[in-house]
């Protein structure tokens, strides 16, 4: 079989618009497809696919014409036979499907080399292949649940076609096989979100219990998966867990997620983080409650108390639960500052939760912090009149930076001013 799993780059060219094609879905069914010879015997008809699609793969050799390479009338014939054989549950079947999905890589292959010379650009021709049967037949392998055809889908899951690793990734949901486990982790950071997305389905489908924590795509990401309702009970258990990833855009996107789609359930999942010894989990909580994510949240809950009657009690009760776990959470972040300790050598800084808790109090402390944050001030104003303008290592993000110690000072002054700012406001 030709080499078709080697990622090209694209000549990044503007093409001619293509004519419109239908998929396999859209082909209309003739009045007697049921009654056509091919369905009768499908496994027979099977083998009439090699030479038809070489030939469709050798034709822009003779005319030139790259439009419609594969018709609809081929489209149409070889999904039906492949739906045919996976409804028959005939193991038998198998090997020729496999063989067949491999014949169709292969005359792509060839596809592309005839199109080397052709006048118009290259690119435009390749893109007029279609993937449909080859997407039918991924998916009747994926009936079978055998072992035989991890390997063959495994090889399509790295193509770089998206069409052929999504439903890759869907197939291989059906084979409870390690490899199978291995490979769709691997395809978790697909740069395609159908193929994420097929592959966390797949995983949780084949009992990984931390398949939501590995994804590396976007909240809008878990919000699809969220929609499906037989997956929703194991979502937030999932999420729940990924707020342990030791991968930090993981555990961000899990907190987008709990706070965009689960609302105040959420925020008290992130609540509980705060009181964690663990520090990823502790910072996963202490992330959502001062990223932007929330503020939306806020501002979604207001708009809606316009909209109308039923919707203004709703956001009313859930801002003032909200508002309830602000509060709870503002205790434990003072706890934090109350304890922080600055020890008189060179390199002492503050660490992450100190930070966090920081930060947190600067957008919603009120004047039960200010005693804590006082405190802080006057320990690290004492360390700067004993220790002058020495650099100290000072972590304001998860991956700190060197400031001087009077900058470390005017950092807990600013906060203690935004504080009371805000507290004679209310």
């Amino acid at each position: 079989m030709f080499s078709l799993f080697k990622k090209k780059n694209s000549a990044g060219k503007k093409q001619p618009a293509a004519p419109s094609k239908m998929t396999a879905h859209d082909v209309p069914a003739s009045a007697d497809q049921a009654d056509a010879a091919y369905l009768k015997d499908p496994l027979t008809a099977l083998t009439d696919h090699r030479r038809e699609v070489f030939a469709a793969a050798g034709q822009i050799k003779h005319t030139g014409n790259g439009y419609n390479i594969l018709s609809d009338k081929f489209v149409r014939k070889y999904s039906a036979i492949a739906k045919a054989l996976a409804d028959s549950k005939d193991p038998s079947a198998i090997e020729p499907l496999r063989s067949a999905l491999e014949d169709q890589l292969s005359a792509y292959e060839e596809f592309c080399y005839n199109v080397r010379n052709v006048p118009q650009p290259r690119d435009y021709f390749i893109k007029e292949w279609r993937w449909d049967t080859a997407v039918a037949m991924i998916d009747a392998l994926g009936t079978f649940g055998d072992e035989r055809v991890v390997k063959v889908l495994c090889s399509c899951l790295n193509s770089t076609h998206k069409e052929l690793r999504k439903a890759s990734a869907e197939a291989l949901g059906n084979l409870d096989v390690p490899k199978s486990l291995e490979i769709l982790k691997n395809h978790l950071s697909d740069e395609d979100p159908a193929v994420r997305i097929a592959s966390a389905a797949s995983l949780q489908k084949l009992g990984d219990p931390k398949w939501i924590g590995l994804i590396k795509g976007s909240a809008d990401d878990f919000l699809i998966l969220q929609s499906q309702e037989e997956s929703k009970g194991e979502l937030l258990r999932n999420l729940c867990d990924s707020l342990n990833i030791s991968d930090s855009y993981s555990r961000c996107s899990a907190v987008e997620n709990l706070i965009r789609n689960w609302g105040n359930v959420g925020f008290r999942v992130l609540l509980l983080a705060l009181q964690s010894s663990n520090d990823n989990i502790f910072d996963a909580g202490a992330w959502g409650f001062v990223s932007t994510t929330l503020i939306n949240y806020k501002r979604e809950l207001e708009s809606q108390k316009k909209i109308s009657p039923e919707k203004r009690d709703d956001a009313e009760a859930k801002l003032r639960e909200l508002s309830e776990i602000i509060r709870e959470a503002a205790v434990s972040m003072t706890g934090i500052i109350r304890d922080a300790q600055l020890q008189n050598d060179t390199y002492q800084y503050y660490d992450t939760r100190t930070i966090r808790a920081l930060n947190f109090l600067r957008l919603y402390g009120d004047s039960n912090a200010l005693p804590a944050l006082e405190s802080l001030l006057n320990k690290a104003t004492k360390k700067l009149e004993k220790d002058g303008f020495k650099k100290t290592y000072f972590q304001t993000s998860e991956y700190g930076g060197w400031i001087d110690n009077n900058s470390a000072v005017e950092t807990v002054q600013d906060v203690i001013s935004e504080v009371k700012n805000r507290t004679k406001k209310e």
